[in-house]
């Protein structure tokens, strides 16, 4: 059973790679455009089946949508990557100057 319900944003990771598995299902190139990017649980199975997991709002004009699993989540708690934190200072940086 997944820790997470219908309606839960959750940020996807930066780091995945195509072709890796994660936890139960495999991140590929369709997916690459919500990287970074915080998405809506829509819907989880997590059935018997080998391809359990979650399915997100944002795909649902998709014929074909995909599977995510917890792995593929930013945790929240998890320290950002230095390129994350440059980015998000650098924004900080550009908001002031506007200010000023």
């Amino acid at each position: 059973m997944g820790k997470r319900k219908e309606g839960d944003k959750v940020r996807i990771r930066t780091d995945l790679k195509e072709g890796q598995r994660y936890g139960t299902n495999t991140w590929v190139k369709e997916m690459n455009q919500f990287k970074g990017k915080e998405v809506t649980i829509d819907y989880h199975d997590f059935g018997d089946s080998c391809y359990s997991g979650y399915r997100i709002k944002e795909e649902q004009h998709l014929d074909r949508r995909h599977r995510y699993t917890e792995q593929m989540f930013q945790d929240d708690e998890a320290p950002l990557t230095a390129l994350e934190a440059l980015k998000e200072k650098h924004k900080e940086l550009e908001t002031l100057k506007k200010k000023n």
